[in-house]
């Protein structure tokens, strides 16, 4: 059971905490930032979204964004993450009406980009220093 909460449970509270404090002020951010343009604030979280979840579908599958050996022993998982992403950037782009898209600006695929690298950033940093997630371990101990 140790091993499953060290390997899984672990690595789920992590990311998705991050995730979810980066994706909540992105979106303040965003809005405020496009004059208060809900759909391209929505926009920029689903863009940021995708490439969230390419980042966590590499984790587990062994490659570490900021490890480049290990997107050349996983190449192949690195090129699907890939494709599987530009595929599911571009939909919204071709049929933005059925999305309620609006193409982000240079200045919100910016910010876009740099929280998705700070996120990249601090959930390697935190998954491999694991001593803020221990200490919440002990403080739910019985």
């Amino acid at each position: 059971m140790a091993k499953f909460r060290k390997d899984v449970l672990e690595y789920v509270i992590t990311s998705g905490t991050i995730g979810a404090v980066i994706m909540a002020l992105m979106y303040v951010v965003a809005y405020y930032g496009s004059g208060k343009n809900v759909h391209a604030a929505r926009s920029a979280i689903t863009l940021f979204i995708t490439l969230f979840g390419t980042l966590i579908f590499w984790n587990v599958s062994g490659v570490e964004l900021f490890e480049p050996r290990t997107m050349l022993e996983h190449w192949r998982i690195v090129l699907l993450g890939i494709i599987l992403t530009a595929l599911t950037m571009v939909v919204p782009f071709i049929v933005p009406s059925f999305f309620a898209f609006v193409a982000p600006t240079p200045l919100l695929w910016a910010l876009v980009l740099s929280t998705f690298l700070l996120t990249a950033a601090l959930l390697h940093v935190f998954t491999h220093n694991r001593s803020l997630i221990e200490q919440l371990w002990e403080l739910f101990q019985p």
